[in-house]
């Protein structure tokens, strides 16, 4: 289940990180955290991915609202 546990573990990890423009899609700006680069444990990744849909805010890609 994801708490708001999960949303301050995120909001005080996120800073932290090495964060990379993604260069690859210039019409759709955003970053990426690359494994290589960041202390991340295996299972964070998917906690993060939990997180972030669960607490995100929408925004537009194309046509279609994503978090």
């Amino acid at each position: 289940m994801i708490t708001p546990t999960y949303l301050t573990w995120w909001l005080d990890l996120a800073p932290s990180l090495t964060w990379t423009y993604a260069k690859t899609m210039p019409c759709c700006p955003h970053a990426c955290i690359a494994k290589s680069r960041n202390p991340l444990d295996r299972e964070d990744f998917p906690r993060a991915g939990r997180a972030i849909p669960t607490f995100g805010q929408p925004g537009k890609f194309y046509q279609r609202a994503s978090i």
